[in-house]
């Protein structure tokens, strides 16, 4: 077994006596001498550097434990995970823990955009990253380790509770990268707007279309005869209100009955909005996907990036987008049927238009630090605020419903 971040040697120490051969990676020299007296010898090294298994021989297991994962920033979480699986033998296992946001959003000092808290005091003190699942999850995955399923307990009870400190995640080298434990209600979302079309606008929160399009204008820096793409566009209340305005709008959506319910309305302004596939063509000026039209209500976390790599495919370099989505600190604080595995908020809910067919319906929430990887992976700069506050007005709160991230598209991401 090799642990990296091996610290003083306690677990190491433990798990040899056991009778299991063990070998640790440690930067700090002070930990080294510590581990020594426990009589465990450590290699003091950078773990993020490693280019194998140290002695050269690959090992059966390696572990991450809480204190190394989220010190530095996302990029030094992925060479950490990297060095393991390079350290690690085929079929070999990995197991990572760190931090868990249920438990540490509590904590003095949690900076709620970093999801940071401050550790130790005086010259000793300083950052820790808190983490969800599917965060170490992806992890493991970009660094080609196939993520293990759930163990769920009795009567389907989670994993991973609200009351751990910590949350872990173990993955095998070699094995299939989708983690099969995902359990989204497939395809609900379809069945729910189906059939709805206009009535989707007498929900309270469609209310506020001239104010939001008025920020979408600006915060998208939209100029005379801009190209936008609405994604996820409804019945159109954006896409209208901004053809109105003089911009060029084409709107996406998976309901026919919202996009018909938006053709009739934009005829009837005197606009035309188009309604397709997200189309790769690389010219518009900008794009937007608000009200959680369609992101964060797929099958899985895969089908949700998948949407965020089609939008940058149709976005020139350089173009602005704004995208909003669920807060899972909110559903933290909220105590909303969530499953911390995933992250999936789940509810039972008829459509207005079919009170006789009760569907299971599900949302997932995010962190804000994770969908600024998220987006940063599919092409984009993030542009995240220095702070918690915002020309004096706190731009997110444990309470908010959602995030809301701008991003410039940077670079074609590669084939996802």
């Amino acid at each position: 077994v090799l642990e990296l971040g091996a610290g003083s040697g306690a677990t190491l120490a433990a798990l040899a006596e056991l009778g299991m051969r063990v070998a640790g990676v440690e930067l700090s020299a002070d930990a080294c001498a510590l581990a020594a007296e426990r009589g465990v010898e450590l290699e003091r090294a950078d773990a993020r550097a490693l280019e194998g298994p140290p002695g050269g021989d690959a090992f059966d297991a390696t572990v991450l434990l809480p204190g190394l994962l989220g010190v530095g920033g996302t990029d030094d979480d992925r060479a950490l995970v990297a060095a393991a699986a390079r350290a690690t033998r085929e079929g070999g296992r990995i197991l990572l823990a760190a931090p868990h946001v249920a438990t540490a959003h509590s904590a003095e000092g949690f900076d709620l955009l970093s999801c940071r808290r401050p550790i130790g005091a005086d010259e000793h003190r300083w950052t820790q990253r808190s983490f969800q699942r599917t965060e170490l999850a992806a992890r493991l995955r970009e660094a080609s380790v196939g993520v293990d399923s759930v163990r769920r307990g009795p009567l389907g009870v989670p994993q991973t509770q609200a009351s751990h400190e910590s949350v872990v995640v173990t993955g095998t080298v070699g094995a299939p990268l989708r983690d099969a434990a995902d359990e989204t209600p497939r395809g609900w979302y379809g069945d729910f707007f189906e059939g709805m079309g206009a009535e989707y606008l007498e929900y309270g929160f469609t209310r506020g279309t001239v104010h939001e399009t008025r920020d979408l204008v600006r915060e998208l820096e939209l100029g005379p005869s801009a190209r936008v793409l609405d994604v996820g566009c409804g019945p159109g209340r954006h896409a209208i209100e901004l053809a109105r305005r003089g911009f060029d709008v084409v709107g996406v959506d998976l309901s026919p009955s919202l996009i018909e319910a938006a053709r009739e309305r934009a005829s009837a302004a005197g606009v035309e909005v188009d309604a397709r596939e997200i189309p790769p063509t690389g010219d518009f000026d900008a794009a937007y996907c608000v009200c959680e039209g369609a992101f964060g209500l797929l099958e899985d976390d895969l089908e949700n990036q998948r949407i965020l790599h089609a939008i940058r495919g149709a976005l020139r370099e350089g173009g602005r987008f704004f995208l909003t989505t669920l807060s899972l600190l909110r559903m933290l604080k909220q105590g909303v049927q969530l499953d911390l595995d995933t992250g999936v908020e789940s509810w039972t809910q008829a459509p207005e238009h079919a009170p006789e067919n009760p569907l299971r319906c599900a949302n997932r929430g995010y962190l804000f630090p994770e969908v600024v990887d998220l987006v940063r992976a599919a092409g984009f700069e993030a542009e995240v605020p220095e702070s918690n506050f915002c020309f004096g007005r706190s731009v997110l709160t444990p309470q908010n419903f959602e995030l809301r991230l701008l991003s410039r598209a940077v670079a074609r991401p590669e084939e996802h």
